[in-house]
């Protein structure tokens, strides 16, 4: 994960304040809260990476057969 990406998606998170650099500025009224939800962020984008480096693997050997 580039810091482009990890800022976006801190950015995207209720109460956080990320500056251009990536310096927290703010975690609004719930710290714990806030920061839950950038771990939660952080983990579903990871999954989403895996995921898609996987994918290629996966679709050179169909017989797999891969489930959730």
């Amino acid at each position: 994960m580039g810091p482009e990406i990890a800022i976006l998606k801190a950015r995207s998170v209720q109460g956080l304040m990320v500056d251009n650099d990536g310096k927290v500025t703010g975690v609004g009224d719930n710290p714990k809260e806030t920061l839950q939800n950038l771990v939660d962020q952080y983990v579903e984008l990871s999954g989403q990476i895996v995921k898609n480096a996987l994918g290629s693997i996966f679709a050179k050997y169909p017989d797999l057969n891969i489930t959730k």
